[in-house]
C-alpha cells in the first residue's frame, strides 16, 4: 500500500510500477468506495497493462462507470 500511495500522489504516466501494488491499492480503494483514485491512477498506467490484467481492468472499468 505504501507504493500505491506514491503512485496516487504523482503526476504524469507511470513508467515503472509494481502491478501487485496497483492491484492491492485498487482493491482497498474499491472497498472504501474511492472510485476517483482508481480512475486517477488507472489513467497514469499504460492502457496495454490494464487490458492485459483482468482484475485491474475490472476495477478500472467499474470505477469509470461509477464516476460518470
Amino acid at each position: 500500500m505504501r507504493e500505491f500511495e506514491h503512485y496516487k500522489e504523482g503526476k504524469g504516466k507511470l513508467k515503472v510500477f509494481r502491478t501487485e501494488a496497483v492491484r492491492a491499492g485498487f482493491k482497498a480503494c474499491w472497498k472504501n468506495k474511492d472510485y476517483q483514485t482508481i480512475v486517477k491512477v488507472g489513467q497514469r498506467i499504460q492502457e496495454a497493462v490494464i487490458q492485459d490484467d483482468a482484475s485491474l481492468l475490472m476495477y478500472y472499468n467499474n470505477a469509470l462507470t461509477r464516476t460518470e
